[in-house]
């Protein structure tokens, strides 16, 4: 991620299907230094993490894949 920033330079990015926290945390870095940065979240990233693999079985495999509880709550602050 940080590489495609870089290689974007002043030029718009976006960003599809965001689900680490980590990940978030350097879009927001990156836009407070005034990049022109856009990104977007799944719905079943907002409401499952890997606290549901136990119930969800084969069904919770994903790409990119289900997080933390830590990553769904950072996704839900902004």
């Amino acid at each position: 991620m940080e590489k495609a920033i870089k290689m974007a330079g002043d030029a718009k990015i976006h960003f599809c299907h965001i689900s680490a926290g980590e990940n978030l945390e350097i879009i927001k870095k990156e836009k407070a230094n005034n990049k022109n940065i856009t990104c977007e979240v799944a719905p079943h990233h907002l409401f499952l993490s890997t606290n549901d693999y136990k119930r969800l079985g084969t069904l919770g495999k994903m790409n990119p894949p289900l997080r933390d509880h830590y990553s769904q709550q950072v996704l839900w602050e902004d």
